[in-house]
This record gives structure tokens, sequence and C-alpha cells, in this order.
């Protein structure tokens, strides 16, 4: 027996051989996805005696395709259709004609229970697809990073935790504490669970969420849970595989049924350097005016040039007036390598905008000190345990704010307790603070969501800390960004 379903969604391809020693043998998914390949079994029938495996297969391009099912005995000259299937967006509406299979004209004995299977094989069919979530890897999920939906999204976390400060508050945020599994004791595996529900926030639609012309904001509510698994031990494999990996679950608020799953990780990244950025826009910039964050020039450090200190380069470069930025890292090679793809990037950005051309310095500094000296913007992101900058390293007193994103045992280890004494110290979430910061050296102010809810911002001369932990409604909303962008993205290419 073969059987064979045929899809116009480039394709749901499915092919089984063998009558009376087998059935189907094996199931095969290819589309545009980067869900990859992909099988799913599920039961037996029987068809002449034999076992018959069920085969249900998942396309992306389900509101598109029109499917086919065929049945035929071991004769290829006996293949006789019996059915098909039209997938019309959320819904699929099956129909089987018991006289179509008289009008093939088939051999004296047919397979008597083809249409049985048929209906049987349809019903999981169905039930497979109203069940089986979207999955958008990290090559998608890049294809709509931007800016201004990352930074909208992240915007709206903050502000949305904030708002159970207010009277009326507008929006509703539950984010526990983030959970850690241990997979192993005696070597550092872990898994982190981070779940969140944001509900009545707002996001830009146009385009997909954030982008421009005749946008509107429409409401939203998002119930999530980001993944991050921590195996050290991967980068010593052969071949290497990356530490850390993080998928974004998203879950139907009114059913809680699995939607959508994200790769996670380039949206974590994104999101931490956005949190900085909506935090220098309203803790720095705002305190000179409503638009200074369009038209003044800054002066910004990065110290640490990992991961998060490029793009915390790449997205203070992008969001503000950068005039000169200063890099430093322990190992001075990394820090000539990140300025290098920086320029490169500069020179791109000109030749695409040559009207409005980027005139960026970029500077390698011998040390924190020379960093920070002049700087009014510094992002400190580093493992480090020990104080990378002191109050005496910021020079004269003047207008600065300080991103500290520290990543290591102690989340404030990279910035001396003098600065934090001077400073007026916010965070993304106080609750989130009362488990992470214990033993924090000086009094937290209030969060950043508070500042842009009440329209306030700290004096001129304030020297500023956004103490940054990152929040699970932050990939919440990030998350949520991505996937209307991408649906978008599909609904614009059909």
């Amino acid at each position: 027996m073969t059987a064979t379903i045929v899809s116009r969604s480039k394709s749901d391809v499915w092919h089984g051989h063998g009558a009376r020693n087998g059935g189907i043998k094996g199931a095969e998914e290819a589309n545009d996805s980067d869900l990859g390949r992909n099988i799913l079994r599920n039961g037996s029938a029987k068809i002449y005696g034999p076992p018959l495996t069920k085969a249900i297969a998942r396309s992306n391009h389900l509101e598109q395709s029109l499917c086919t099912i065929r049945h035929c005995d071991t004769s290829p000259q006996s293949c006789c259709p019996l059915s098909a299937v039209q997938a019309n967006r959320s819904w699929l509406q099956a129909y089987v004609h018991g006289s179509e299979y008289a009008q093939t004209k088939p051999r004296a004995q047919p397979p008597i229970l083809g249409l049985d299977l048929v209906n049987d094989a349809f019903e999981i069919f169905v039930n497979k697809m109203n069940q089986s979530p979207t999955f958008y890897g990290e090559d998608a999920v890049r294809r709509v990073l931007n800016w201004r939906l990352v930074n909208e999204a992240v915007e709206e976390a903050l502000k949305a935790v904030s708002a159970q400060q207010l009277a009326d508050p507008h929006s509703y945020v539950s984010q526990p504490a983030r959970g850690v599994t241990k997979a192993d004791p005696k070597q550092s595996r872990i898994l982190l669970t981070m779940p969140a529900f944001v509900g009545n926030y707002q996001l830009t639609e146009a385009g997909g969420g954030g982008g421009g012309g005749d946008a509107s904001k429409v409401d939203r509510s998002t119930l999530a849970c980001k993944l991050v698994t921590s195996f050290r031990g991967n980068r010593e494999l052969q071949p290497p595989l990356p530490s850390i990996a993080a998928n974004i679950l998203l879950f139907n608020v009114q059913t809680g049924n699995l939607e959508t799953i994200i790769a996670g990780t380039d949206i974590t990244t994104w999101r931490t350097a956005a949190a900085s950025v909506v935090a220098t826009k309203y803790l720095y910039f705002r305190r000179f005016g409503p638009r200074a964050e369009l038209e003044r020039e800054i002066n910004v450090a990065i110290v640490g040039c990992g991961v998060q200190g490029a793009i915390h380069a790449t997205a203070m470069c992008a969001n503000f007036k950068v005039k000169q930025l200063n890099l430093y890292n322990r190992t001075e090679s990394r820090a000539t390598q990140l300025r290098q793809r920086l320029l490169n990037d500069q020179s791109n950005d000109n030749n695409n905008d040559a009207a409005a051309p980027t005139t960026t310095t970029i500077v390698v500094c011998s040390s924190a000190r020379a960093a920070v000296q002049e700087a009014d913007v510094i992002c400190v992101a580093t493992y480090a345990p020990n104080a990378l900058i002191n109050a005496e390293d910021l020079g004269t007193k003047r207008p600065i704010h300080i991103n500290a994103i520290g990543a290591g045992e102690v989340h404030f280890g990279e910035v001396a307790t003098d600065i934090y004494m001077q400073s007026r110290v916010y965070v993304d979430s106080l609750v989130s603070a009362e488990h992470e910061l214990r033993g924090f050296p000086a009094p937290l102010v209030g969060e950043v969501g508070a500042v842009i809810n009440s329209g306030s911002s700290p004096e001129l001369q304030a020297l500023t800390v956004f103490q940054s932990m990152g929040m699970a409604s932050e990939d919440a909303c990030v998350a949520e960004a991505v996937r209307s962008a991408l649906r978008s993205e599909t609904r614009n290419s059909d």
C-alpha cells in the first residue's frame, strides 16, 4: 500500500510503502519555517490485517493548503482518490464521499476499511493541527528585530509593572520569581523558568509591531514563559555547542493552549539593551527636555565588550546622537574587534543614507577609568565580581547616567559602593530587586516605569543608575511584538 498527501504549501509529503508487511514507514515535513523536519505518529489501524501507522505532519502554511489523500494498494494502476481536505485559516473542512471510491472502478476486492481509516486519520490530523504550536527560530526572529519594535515592547512592560502603583491601573502584571532547576548536582546544568502575564498593554500594529506609516496602538494581553538552559560543559563538546539556549512559550490567554514557541536568545540580548535605552531616555535625556533624546549629543562609555557590551554599543549609537564612543575590555583585542565591527556598520549605514551621515568617533581605551572620565552615559556589562569603576573615575561633576547590567554572582559587583551612595538608583522591578539585590549598598529610589508613568524626571545634575535585572514581562512583550511582526510578514507575502 502507498499513502500520499499532497499539499500546495511547499509541501507536506508523506510516503509509505508496503502492503501486507508494513504500512506507512515514515512521514516528513518540509516547509519554509525554522521548524525543520518533524514526524508525528499516532496509533495504528488495520487494513487487510497488517498494521498501518498513522502519520500526522504539519505545515506553517496550512491556511493556503489543499490536501488530497490517496489510498492505493500494491498496484500503482489502481490508485484511487478518496477524499480532499480544504484548509483555510484556522479551520479544516473534511469531506469523504463513498461514491467517489466507486467511480474509480477499483479491482474486485477493494480495501473495505479505507473510508473508516480516512475518517480516523483526518480526526487525528485535525486535532494535531489544532494543538501543534508554531515555532519561530532565530533566523526568523532576526528578520523582524529592530530597535523601534523592541524599545516599544520593553517600555510597555516597564510601564505595566509600575502601573500597579497607580490609583486606577490600566495594565496588570504577574511575574513570579524565576525558578531554578538543577539538572546535575555536580555540574553546571541549570534550567531557568521565567513565567509572566502582562494584561492590557499596547503595541503598535503596522507592518508588525513597531512599524511606521498609519500605525495604531492595539491592546494586548500576553501569557508567556521563558525557558533558559545553561550547560557550561557544552563548550567542551566536539563540536562545541552554545552554553545557553532560550525559548519563549506564548499561550492563548483565553484557553491556556500553547500557541507559539519563539527562539529567545536574540530576544533576551536585545531586550536587555532596550531596557537600558529606555532607562537612558527617561532618566538622563528627559531632564533636558521632552525631545532631548533626539537632539542632544552625548559621549558614551562601554565597559566590557562581550555580547551585552557589544549590543549596548550598537543600541546607544542606533538610538541616540553619540559623538564619541569609548570602549574598554580587560582583553583589549576584544574591544579592538568590536571597534572595527562598529566602524564597518557605520560605513554601511552612511552608504545607505548619505543624507544623514554618522560621525561617531570610536576609541579603544586602556582602562575603565579612561573610558568613563568624560562620558555622559556609561554602560557596564561584565561578570566582574569586583568594582571596575569608582566615584573618582567619573571626573568632574556633571549629569551622568549609568546602566549597570551586571551578570556575575553579585549583580552589583562591577560598580563601586561610593558611586551607588552618590546616586539615585532605579530598577525595572522593586519586587524582583528584593530577591536579586540582597545586600545592595544603597537605597532604591524606584522603578523606571514609575518615572515614565508620572512624566517626571531626575534633577538636572543628578547621578543616576539603572540597575538592570531583566524581567519575564519584558520577554513576554517583546516575544508578542516579534510574533505580530512575523505574522504580518506572512500575510504580506501571501
